[in-house]
């Protein structure tokens, strides 16, 4: 009988040193599974900080392009109405130097 209680201790102890083992083995695979989310949601940050950059710098290089559009196109009308500006003030110096000459021709 006694070796019968011996066994049944001893399985026992087995099974708490199985059961010790198992939960030490299992906050292994938490605290190992916990770092890997905390590894994929770093990289995932760093990604979408990437993409971020690279959105922001499509975006800037586009707002420039036509920006660079924009002012061309305003330069140019700059410059045509500079041109008609000295056509018309040409044709007003000429204009008053008519009237001019003629009021003292006339006189």
């Amino acid at each position: 009988m006694k070796e019968v209680l011996d066994d049944v201790r001893a399985t026992e102890q087995k099974a708490e040193e199985i059961i010790e083992t198992s939960e030490q083995e299992c906050k292994k695979i938490i605290l190992e599974a916990k770092k890997q989310v905390e590894k994929i949601i770093q990289e995932a940050q760093k990604k979408c900080e990437e993409e971020q950059k690279g959105i922001i710098e499509r975006a800037v290089s586009q707002a420039k392009e036509e920006a660079d559009a924009l002012s061309a196109q305003y330069a140019k009308k700059i410059d045509d109405l500079k041109l008609k500006a000295a056509r018309k003030a040409n044709d007003a110096v000429h204009l008053i130097k008519e009237r001019i000459v003629k009021a003292y021709v006339d006189s």
